[in-house]
C-alpha cells in the first residue's frame, strides 16, 4: 500500500509542475501579432489578445487558451477572403 501511495504523490507532483509551468503571453505587449504568440507559446499556454482588430490568418496546432479583451474589443479579421482561425 505504501508504494502506491509514494507513485500517487509522484503523479500529483508532476501534474503540478506542469500547470505551474504555463506561461501567459500578451498580444501585442510580449508578441506583435497573434501568429508569433502562437509560434512562440508553448502547450498549455494562455495568449491574451489586448483590446483592437487584427487582420491575420493563424493556425493553433497546439493546446492553448486565447482570451481577447471581449466580443466587441478584440476583432479578428482575415485578408480578402479565407479562414481567420484553423485548428
Amino acid at each position: 500500500m505504501p508504494r502506491v501511495s509514494v507513485l500517487l504523490t509522484c503523479a500529483v507532483v508532476l501534474v503540478s509542475c506542469t500547470v505551474a509551468s504555463a506561461a501567459t503571453i500578451e498580444v501585442p505587449a510580449d508578441q506583435p501579432t497573434l501568429a508569433a504568440a502562437i509560434a512562440a507559446a508553448a502547450e498549455r499556454d494562455t495568449i491574451e489578445v489586448a483590446e483592437g482588430e487584427y487582420t491575420e490568418e493563424v493556425t493553433v496546432d497546439k493546446a492553448l487558451t486565447i482570451k481577447g479583451a471581449g466580443p466587441d474589443k478584440t476583432v479578428l479579421k482575415c485578408g480578402e477572403e479565407g479562414t481567420v482561425i484553423t485548428a
